[in-house]
This record gives structure tokens, C-alpha cells and sequence, in this order.
């Protein structure tokens, strides 16, 4: 980064002050709506906060401790689960092993029946240590020295398989009750089983369920040759292929030979990808969850020789593929149990209860939806002759299952962090809502939409996609509590925020006469989340009531030059708010600094919405200026790069999701504050490539091949996103982005440009901070502002010129470049210049800002600093 200077302090921007120094603000005291609830009648009670658990496991016949598998690749024993405690907590770390991108990371554990003498426990998970991604299977052993802790130099591995994509792993580990270990494998990743791994069984091991013999017991075989399992050298592999797996027989008839293609150690196939596996302890039956494509989610009993359908079947139902099945694994079998996406898009399956506490669930599946937060409990029913599915409770982002080692009561770990247990809700927490729009006390006149006091009026910059909806909004917050600001962070709320929108459409679009009224949500903040209510406007438009816990569907009829049609809109369920009210986004959407960066109408005169919130006491922090504060920009401000507009456009639409810990497979990252480079946009894998391997998130001037066009417009057999709320496409944002990627918008890579110019990144004169062309300006500063790096003529500078007690800088920008103009007394601290203009956004133009100069800044310093 390039930095000018020029002999020119700095105020400050955001003080803290103390909540009693606003008056306007007034409290609500009509607004009535339940601070918690159960949705059902158990619900799940934290005993341990532990962060991204992806397995949870007990060595047979240890009766206190819980092992505790998080992604990032260590593994922590919790031993006093009644206090919520952990002692000698780490047990194993391997994250300078483990990759943890996309559904990448520590995926499964399992330990050894006789590990109270041998010490053996094995892991499943992704690494490139070999200079290639792979999925590796692999022993460790328990320390001689310290039996709470592992030997991190003992890793012996079974198998370390190459793997094209970071998704659909599968990676969950079981020893059965015959002593063999159970390995769930997905189809590789991407989508729609791309790499063609699904019904084969002479390729690799992939799509199935594997079982192999770890202690390499007489009477059992050596597998077939593969590039992915180690020999020693008397050519013996690390483990041994049971004597019935469903393939023997077939190998045995063709001549047994090593060099033979078929993989041995599929005990089951036809599986996508297999999040989780429970062998119950009691009948020896192996369940898997299987996360399905676009439609079903589907729950297996697995049988030997079982074929699971994928990728010829979703679930019991046709898929887009009819590969042959291997007549050892024939006929297709249907799930036990399978759900659509109206109840959630991602099963994360599941343990058979076997604890005592709840015995009127003793012998049901327990399973959960990671997005839409569903528990169920899944039981056979003699009556139906079928398994039957009863929804249970709600418990958020489960990534894995386990049981309590003292009581065999169910452990369920929160991708978030927390470890809880499944226990019954109390009667008294039984949701009582409001029942019509008028009893929620939001408006005192619900002809005009007028809300009661305490209640505010807010607009964000830039709405969120809603299907051609006008929308309203307002917000309380309760009481003098106050909200925790951040510049770039999502806000921090105090329970019992509520935030209201409401729904209009326009029958004849384009005509504000034709509008109608068809929903008005609610987002109410709890202690430890949010829960959302809607209420469907009534034909008459005088009252709403409050719309079932599943949601509904309303066609409306619309009229659209001259051509009438049907628009389904939908209104989501309570579980589906959820998906995009996501903790990582801070639960309330567009209500941040980007967005109510703007001025509004408040109490009748025009204001900055910050400000006012600000001058309320709404907020923690004044905030008197806004000029240099960031914000967002519609698709039509020209005033701005089309990269500041796309970035906005991504950022309101998907940064939801698209964020750490956002709950999505995709690794990109919306937020708006980042550069470009650091969103992984750009070149970027995505999770399904749709089996096109020219195509990744964003290709620069490739919009045909960039997958995030393809996800907007639901085109090239992508499904679209959001994957739910929405049914109508945003031609505008679509419009917006393809020529942001197709025009001079995405200007690529750094490492794209070294190549460009040096034909390699390693070369010394290639390096960042080099300077091949001796013009004083790095090759990184170079990149950013446009210029030749081998040319001495082509240079950025910027110019500085004071005119009196006015200073005015000037430089060119490049497309899709950023700026900010700094100041400092002392050359080590800087604080941006408090002038008009300098926004810390990007301009497709020649960069002129102006401002005032005191007497303080003879002593100051200015520099200019270019970013993406």
C-alpha cells in the first residue's frame, strides 16, 4: 500500500456517552409477544459451551468422559458434564493437519472395543499434508505417559484418498457389534454426483458405507490395490476386508486377484452424502442421515449389500442420472424416512435413544435439520406398517450426536458452539401469541399503519430482493436498553427488540394504486436467538391473522404490461425465518451501519438515520457525522464503481449465509468491508460446479462462467439462491452483476497479475513489494492503482495542493479500487481526514477531495492509501 504525505489532526468521530443523556426517546409498553417459548415438547438444555463440534464419542466402558471432535482438528474431553466443566481438556490437536474449508475439517471419531488396552481410537479427516486434498482415515494412539492425553506422533494411517471438492466428505466412524469399523464416504462434492462416483464399485471409495477389519483377524483379506491405501513391506495394507462383505464372493469367482478393480470394502452404496451414522448399541442397526440435492433429505437403515439410490435416486424419487447398478448391490432401496425442503434443506442425523430420563422416547431415531432447526423423533408405527416422524422441539444447527456416558442420554453438539441434552419442556413456556395484527400492539390505527409509541420508522439503504414487494418497517427497542454498534460488525440487541416489516404488492406492477396489502412479519429477540411470527392480511385489508407455524402459499393474480399471470408468494415459517436470521448476521437483517447510513423521515423533518437513532439513545455510541461512515449503494447509483454496487448487492442479498459461521457449504464471504480478494470471490471453488470445471463463484469477464449468475438466475441446472423466501428473479441485481463480471468492475487476482506481467509468482522481481522499474512505487501498489510495473513512466501519484487554509488532494482510481485519506501528527498513529468525500468506497473516477485546514495541522501528516 502506497502512502503520500504532506505536512497538514484529526477529531473524533464516535464518543461514548452514558444513556441519560437523551430525552426524546420513549419506552413501548404495548407490544406483547412472548420473551421465550418451546416449539414442542422437549426442547435441548446447553451443559457445556465448546465451539463446532463435528463428533462426539466414549471409549466402551468409560462411564465419565465425553471426547469432543471439533473442526478445526482437536479433541477435548468434557469429564463433569453435571457442572459444565472440562479438565485435562485437550486430549489431541492436528489442526496444523487438518483443512477446514467448505464441509472440510475433523469430521469423525471412533474408538477401539478394546481401547482400554490398546489405547487405539481412530479419526477421520481432510488434510493436504501430501500436497493434495485428501480424505484421510487414520489411528492414533493414547499416551503411555498420561491416559487423558494422546500421542500426537502416533498417527498410523488406513487410508488417505485424493478428493477433488471440500464437500460431501461424509467422514462419520462406528465400530459395529461385530467389531469392525464403519466408515461413511460421500460422492466426492460438487453437485449432482459430477465426478461420477455414485453406483461404482470398481473405481474408488467413494458414495457408500465401508466396513474393514482394523485388527486384521484370521480368515480375512488383504484389499485390492489402490493408490489411496499404504502397503508395508511385505505389501500387507493396514487393514483387512471382511470375509462376507457384499463383494468377496464376486472378487473370489474372478480369481481373487490384488490388481482387481473392485472395492472390497463397500459394506453399503448409493450414498451422497453421509453426514452422520448411529450403530445402536442395543440391536446393532446402522442408521445414516443422508443430506440429499435439491428436493429430500433422507434417513437409511442400512442393510449389507444395500443400495441407497444416489445419484439415480433422491430419496424414493427419480434423479436426473440412470447409472447401472452392480447386480451385488441391487434392487434400489428406498429410504426409511424422507422430508422435502419446506421442512429444511440439510438432515443432520441422528442417534436411537437409549437413556432413561425420557422413556417414552426409548428406541426413536432423534434426528434435527441444520438449517431449519427441526428435532424429530422417528419410530415404527404397527398401525401404518411404516416408520413415522413426530416433530419434537427445535434445536439449532446440530452438527453432531452422541450419548452421555453416565445415563446414555442424548448429546447433541450446536455448529456454533454449545454442547446440550434433550430434556422436557416446561408447560408454562407454551407459546401464547398474539392471534390477529391489532392484538400484537404494534399499531394504535392499523387503517394507516400508524405504530404505537416507542415503535420507530426506519428504511434501509438497500432493500433486500422480495419479490417485487414495497415494504415498511419499524423497530423497538425496549425500555433505555441500548444497542451495542459496530462499524462493520452486525449490532448486538437486547432481548425483547422486536422488528416489524410489512408486505404490499402491486396487482398491476408499476401502478402504486394497485397495491395490496398480503403480510406483516415480526422478529422478536429472545435471550439466546430470535423467533419470527407473520400475520396474512385479511381480502378486506382491515385485519391480519397470525399464519400457521408452517407457513402458507398465496397466489396472487398480477397484471404486467398487459399480461396477466401468477405470482406465489410465500410466507415462511417460523423455522425457515430462521435460515437467513442467522447468529452469525446478528439475527436482525439490514439493521447496521451500511444500511441505515441514509437520511429518513423521523418525527416529521429529515435525518440521518444513525444520527436520530443515535440522538435517541437507541444506540451505545454518538454518532454525530456520518460523511465518513461506509454505507450501501443501490444498482443504479452511478456515482459509484459498479464493483461498491455489487459488493453491496452481495452483501444485502447473501451475507446472511456468506459469512464465518454463516451455516453455508460455500466458503465465500459477503460482508462488504473486506477486499475483494478476501471475499475468495474471485477464481473461487464453489461447492457444486455443476460438473463444469471452467466454472468458480466469479470469473472475471466471464459471466457464462460464473456461478454466482448461475445461483441468481437459477440457470445451467443451479439451484437458485436464497434457497427459500423467494419465487420471482431480480432481473435488476441479475443485470447488476453480470456487468460487474463482464466489464472492467472485477479486475482479478493479484496473482493473476503477476502472471500477466512476470509470467510467475516466484520470481523476486514479482514479489509484492518489489519494485522492478525503479519508479518508487511496489508491484502491489502497481496492482492497485493500474499502472505498468515494468514501465518507469507509468506511475501513480497523487497530488496535493493548498490554497490558504484549504487543502484539496487528487489522484486518478482505478476501477474497482478504494480509497481513504488519512492524517497523523506522529507518523504512527493514523486516523482518516473528517472531510466530505472521503468515504471509504470506491469511484470510477478521478478521486478529488477537499477540505478545510486548521491551525493544528502544520504539525499533521496526510497519506492516501489504496485498497480493493
Amino acid at each position: 500500500m502506497r502512502h503520500c504525505l504532506l505536512p497538514a489532526a484529526v477529531s473524533l468521530l464516535i464518543l461514548s456517552l452514558a444513556s441519560s443523556l437523551f430525552a426524546q426517546r420513549v419506552a413501548n409498553d404495548t407490544l406483547d409477544f412472548p420473551s421465550s417459548f418451546s416449539t414442542g415438547d422437549y426442547e435441548f438444555e446447553e451443559i457445556l459451551n465448546v465451539t463446532a463440534i463435528l463428533a462426539i464419542a466414549t471409549p466402551p466402558g468409560d462411564t465419565q468422559n465425553v471426547y469432543l471432535a471439533e473442526r478445526a482438528g482437536r479433541i477435548s474431553i468434557a469429564n463433569d458434564l453435571e457442572n459444565g466443566t472440562t479438565t485435562n481438556a485437550l486430549f489431541l490437536d492436528i489442526t496444523s493437519k487438518v483443512t477446514t474449508n467448505l464441509e472440510n475439517g475433523l469430521l469423525g471419531l471412533a474408538f477401539h472395543p478394546q481401547y482400554e488396552t490398546n489405547g487405539f481410537f481412530y479419526v477421520f479427516y481432510t488434510t493436504q499434508e501430501s500436497g493434495q486434498p485428501t480424505n484421510r482415515l487414520s489411528r492414533f494412539t493414547r499416551s503411555t505417559q498420561n491416559p487423558l492425553l494422546a500421542d500426537p506422533n502416533s498417527e498410523f494411517i488406513l487410508f488417505d484418498q485424493h478428493d477433488e471438492a471440500a464437500n460431501h466428505n461424509g467422514g462419520s466412524l462406528s465400530f459395529g457389534l461385530d467389531g469392525y469399523l464403519y466408515v461413511g464416504v460421500g460422492d466426492e462434492g460438487g453437485g449432482g454426483d459430477n465426478f461420477q462416483n455414485g453406483q461404482r464399485i470398481d473405481r474408488d471409495l467413494f458414495a457408500g458405507l465401508l466396513r474393514i477389519d482394523v485388527d486384521k483377524r484370521p480368515g480375512n483379506f488383504e484389499p485390492t490395490l489402490h493408490p489411496a491405501i499404504p502397503r508395508d513391506n511385505q505389501n500387507l495394507a493396514p487393514f483387512s476386508i471382511p470375509a462376507d462383505n457384499p463383494l468377496v464372493s464376486a472378487w473370489q469367482e474372478a480369481g481373487a486377484e490384488l490388481d482387481s478393480d473392485l472395492r472390497l470394502e463397500f459394506y453399503a452404496i448409493g450414498l451422497r452424502n453421509p453426514w452422520h451414522m448411529d450403530i445402536d448399541p442395543l440391536t446393532g442397526e446402522i442408521w445414516v442421515s443422508d443430506v440429499g440435492e435439491d428436493s429430500y433429505e433422507e434417513i437409511n437403515l442400512i442393510q449389507k449389500g444395500g443400495n441407497y439410490g444416489w445419484p439415480n435416486r433422491e430419496g424414493s424419487h427419480p434423479f436426473e442420472h440412470n447409472r447401472t447398478v452392480p447386480p451385488e448391490f441391487g434392487p434400489l432401496l428406498d429410504p426409511v424416512y424422507e422430508y422435502g425442503r419446506d421442512q429444511g434443506p440439510s438432515v443432520s442425523g441422528g442417534i436411537v435413544y437409549r437413556g432413561a430420563g425420557l422413556p417414552e422416547l426409548y428406541g426413536a431415531y432423534i434426528f434435527s435439520d441444520f438449517y431449519h432447526n427441526h428435532t424429530w423423533a422417528l419410530r415404527w408405527s404397527e398401525e401404518s406398517s411404516d416408520y413415522e416422524a413426530t416433530r419434537i422441539g427445535t434445536l439449532a444447527s446440530v452438527s453432531a450426536y452422541g450419548r452421555d456416558p453416565r445415563n446414555g442420554e442424548l448429546l447433541a453438539g450446536n455448529i456454533w458452539g454449545g454442547l446440550g441434552t434433550l430434556v422436557r419442556s416446561d408447560s408454562s413456556n407454551a407459546p401464547d401469541f398474539p392471534q390477529t395484527l391489532s392484538e400484537t400492539g404494534a399499531f394504535s390505527d392499523l387503517a394507516n399503519l400508524t405504530p404505537e409509541a416507542g415503535i420507530y420508522t426506519y428504511e434501509p439503504q438497500m432493500p433486500f430482493w422480495s419479490d417485487h414487494a414495497i415494504k415498511s418497517r419499524w423497530v423497538s427497542i425496549p425500555g433505555s436498553e441500548q444497542v451495542a454498534y459496530s462499524q462493520d460488525d452486525p449490532w448486538t440487541f437486547p432481548e425483547g427488540s422486536v422488528w416489524v416489516k410489512h408486505f404490499e404488492l402491486e396487482s398491476e406492477r408499476g401502478n402504486p394504486a394497485s397495491r395490496k396489502r398480503i403480510e406483516t412479519r415480526f422478529l422478536v429477540k429472545t435471550e439466546t436467538g430470535v423467533y419470527g411470527l407473520s400475520y396474512q392480511w385479511n381480502d378486506d385489508e382491515t385485519e391480519a391473522s397470525l399464519v400457521p407455524e408452517e407457513g402458507v402459499s398465496i397466489d396472487f393474480p398480477i397484471t404486467e404490461n398487459g399480461q396477466q399471470s401468477t405470482q406465489t408468494w410465500q410466507v415462511p415459517s417460523r423455522q425457515q425465518c430462521l435460515g437467513c436470521h442467522t447468529p452469525a448476521a446478528g439475527f436482525a437483517l439490514s439493521f447496521n451501519t451500511r444500511q441505515l447510513n441514509r437520511i429518513g423521515q423521523h418525527d416529521g423533518q429529515s435525518e440521518n438515520t444513525l444520527e436520530y437513532f443515535s440522538r435517541l439513545g437507541v444506540l451505545d455510541t454518538q454518532i454525530s457525522d456520518t460523511s465518513n461512515l461506509p454505507r450501501h449503494h443501490l444498482p443504479g447509483d452511478d456515482s459509484v464503481s459498479l464493483e461498491t454496487r455489487a459488493r453491496s448487492y452481495l452483501a444485502v442479498n447473501c451475507v446472511s449465509c456468506h459469512q464465518p459461521n454463516g451455516g453455508t457449504t460455500s466458503s465465500w464471504d459477503a460482508r462488504a468491508h473486506l477486499t475483494l480478494e478476501a471475499t475468495g470471490l474471485l477464481d473461487g471453488e464453489a461447492a457444486n460446479n455443476g460438473g463444469d470445471t471452467n466454472k468458480r463463484l466469479v470469473v472475471a469477464g466471464s459471466p457464462e462462467n460464473s456461478i454466482v449468475l448461475d445461483r441468481m438466475a437459477a440457470r445451467d441446472g443451479f439451484k437458485r439462491m436464497p434457497p427459500f423466501g423467494s419465487n420471482e428473479l431480480d432481473e435488476e441485481g441479475i443485470n447488476l452483476i453480470t456487468q460487474w463480471i463482464a466489464r472492467h468492475g472485477v479486475e482479478g487476482l493479484f496473482e493473476t497479475w503477476q502472471i500477466e506481467h512476470f509470467s510467475s509468482t516466484q520470481l523476486p522481481e514479482a514479489a509484492p513489494d518489489a519494485d522492478p522499474d525503479f519508479d518508487g512505487n511496489s508491484n502491489r501498489l502497481e496492482f492497485l492503482s493500474g499502472t505498468l510495473p515494468l514501465d518507469p513512466q507509468s506511475v501513480w501519484r497523487p497530488n496535493f495542493n493548498r490554497d490558504g487554509n484549504s487543502l484539496t488532494v487528487s489522484f486518478p482510481i482505478a476501477p474497482g479500487r478504494t480509497f481513504t485519506i488519512e492524517k497523523s501528527v506522529d507518523l504512527s498513529t493514523w486516523t482518516d481526514w473528517q472531510v466530505e468525500g472521503n468515504p471509504p468506497q470506491s469511484s470510477d473516477a478521478e478521486a478529488n477531495v477537499q477540505g478545510p485546514l486548521t491551525d493544528s495541522d502544520e504539525n499533521a501528516f496526510f497519506r492516501v492509501t489504496i485498497d480493493e
